[in-house]
């Protein structure tokens, strides 16, 4: 359970859902691994996925091989991570979701003209080790910082 408050006036309030937190005795439970951060995606400069005219691609980003823990790669289940939409030229939503399945509808991220915004994520990979990202409108730029792995 959790409480969600408001201070004044009235508000609409979304909440997706990500995940749970379990021991690693839970059936399928998965244990942390914390790690120095390091950047695996900055379209600015090239760094993993590069943007197409400014739209971001659905085209997987391999965050496994570039990511901390590329030695690991096969017992990675999933990242943890920073996600920044800088530049954006349109109100926009960023979504990012592991490579193979359905994209869904939400977002990761919400950007507005002329903002750099930043979220945490907690993103499962695709069989593959990637994930998808998708801007819903106009063009940003995205980067993504890996700061551990669930496995």
């Amino acid at each position: 359970q959790f409480c969600v408050y408001n201070s004044a006036g009235s508000v609409h309030v979304v909440v997706d859902v990500h995940g749970f937190y379990a021991d690693a005795s839970v059936a399928g439970g998965l244990v942390f691994h914390p790690v120095t951060p390091k950047r695996v995606l900055d379209t600015r400069n090239g760094t993993g996925v590069v943007s197409r005219s400014g739209a971001l691609t659905s085209a997987g980003l391999s965050v496994l091989a570039s990511s901390p823990a590329a030695g690991e790669a096969s017992q990675v289940k999933a990242v943890v991570g920073n996600l920044t939409g800088t530049q954006p030229s349109a109100p926009m939503y960023v979504t990012a979701w592991p490579s193979g399945q359905q994209r869904p509808f939400a977002s990761s991220l919400n950007l507005v003209p002329g903002e750099t915004a930043p979220n945490m994520v907690q993103l499962r990979t695709g069989s593959d080790g990637k994930l998808g990202l998708f801007n819903s409108a106009g063009r940003t730029h995205a980067i993504l910082d890996i700061s551990g792995w669930f496995g």
